[in-house]
Order: structure tokens, then sequence, then C-alpha cells
């Protein structure tokens, strides 16, 4: 897959679910008003166009907050990733380095060596794996949570704006009982999905550096070297 086509979907997934989970959501408190405008054609395709064209931005905002509140806590877990169980092994001074000097010193393993060209396809199925664990748990934990916001945002300011897009009707609500079971049944599955390409790009990733460290200890010693003296340097100035 192109780089191009990759980066679409890995936004255009998300941002569409969330449209579709922000419209499950507000139907059942929707005033008449609002299904009546909806129910002529053209203002209804021109808000699903409208709503399904911004939905790569929607999908770009919501990885940030995955990346931002939960993908760290996710990808630099001890105790589930075998690499970062191995790495203190190969490095001493691993326990003092932070957090994003971790993570640079672990991507230059996977980019550096003499044997890159040729380990380049195994680097690409390890983000493939990554790539499919965290679209799941985007569209698992904060697509839905994003959308049940929105709704919430938008019904505040109807209230506030005494607006007629929303009004609640008791026979209604009852709808979110088979809304709520149709979401957390994709979020379980999604969950119970998201293991799988874990798992796979752990123990591959471990193995993968393992091999590379191991055949290739002095290029590697060398490099650890380079990298812990600029930092040094740079806390020293």
């Amino acid at each position: 897959m192109a780089f191009e086509e990759y980066q679409f979907l890995r936004y255009f997934i998300p941002g569409s679910l969330f449209v579709i989970y922000t419209t499950l959501i507000a139907f059942p408190i929707l005033s008449s008003t609002a299904i009546a405008m909806l129910g002529n054609p053209e203002t209804l395709l021109g808000v699903i166009g409208g709503a399904f064209a911004g939905s790569l931005a929607i999908g770009y905002i919501t990885y940030t907050f995955y990346d931002t509140f939960l993908y760290n806590r996710l990808a630099m877990n001890t105790k589930r990733r075998l690499l970062l169980q191995y790495l203190p092994t190969k490095i001493k001074e691993w326990d003092s380095l932070l957090l994003h000097e971790k993570k640079m010193v672990m991507e230059m393993i996977h980019n550096t060596g003499k044997d890159t060209e040729a380990c380049d396809r195994f680097y690409n199925i390890i983000r493939g794996w990554w790539s499919h664990f965290n679209a799941r748990w985007v569209c698992l934990l904060f697509v839905p949570l994003l959308s049940g916001f929105s709704v919430l945002f938008l019904l505040s300011l109807n209230i506030i704006l005494g607006g007629e897009i929303f009004a609640f009707n008791l026979p209604n609500l009852f709808l979110y009982v088979p809304i709520a079971l149709v979401i957390v049944t994709i979020s379980l599955v999604l969950k119970i999905g998201a293991e799988n390409p874990f798992n796979e790009a752990t123990q591959f990733e471990y193995y993968f550096v393992k091999y590379k460290i191991e055949n290739n200890e002095e290029d590697f010693k060398e490099m650890i070297a380079i990298l812990l003296e600029k930092k040094w340097k740079t806390h020293e100035a």
C-alpha cells in the first residue's frame, strides 16, 4: 500500500466511524423539526457529504488524542513489550534515559546498521502490526468518547441558544439501549482484536532487534556511545 493511501485510510476510517457513531447517538433526541429538515434529500445529502468530507480532519484529531493520552502507556509498557525488557541488558544507562530518548534509541536500532536494506521488509511488517494495533485502540475508545462528547456539546449549545434541533421524547430514549449494545460490542471486538497485532509486533520486534544487535555488536555499541555522548553534552550545556 502506498504511503498516501495508508495515511488516507489511517484518518478516514476513524473519522467515518465518528460520523456514524455521532449520528446514532444524536438520532433519538432529534426534534421533529430537525427530522423534517433532514427529510429533504438535498439537505440530507449535504449533511452526509459534509460530515464524511470532514472525516479526515476528525480522524487526525482523534489520533492526536490517542497519541497524547494513551499511546505511550500502551506502547512503552515494559511488562508487555519484550524489547523493553531486553534493551536494559544491553544498555546499562537505559533506566536513566527519558521516554523520548528511549524511543529515539529504539528507532535508531531499527533504522541503522549494515543490514538496513535487508531488514527494511521486516521493519515494515512490524510497523504494519503496530498500525493495526493503534487503529483498533483509536476506534474502540477515542471514537465513541469523542462522539458522545460532541453530541453533549451540541445539546448544550441547543439549550443555551434555545434552538430546535434536539428534543426529549421518553419512548425514543429507549433506542439508546440497542445503540449502546452495538457500540460496546464493536469496541469489545476491537479490544480483543487488538491483542493479536500487539503480540505479533512485540515478539517479532524482539527477535528482529536481538538478531540485529547480536550480529553487529560493535556497531550497536558505537551507536549507543554516540547517542549517550550527545545526551550528556546536551545536559551539560
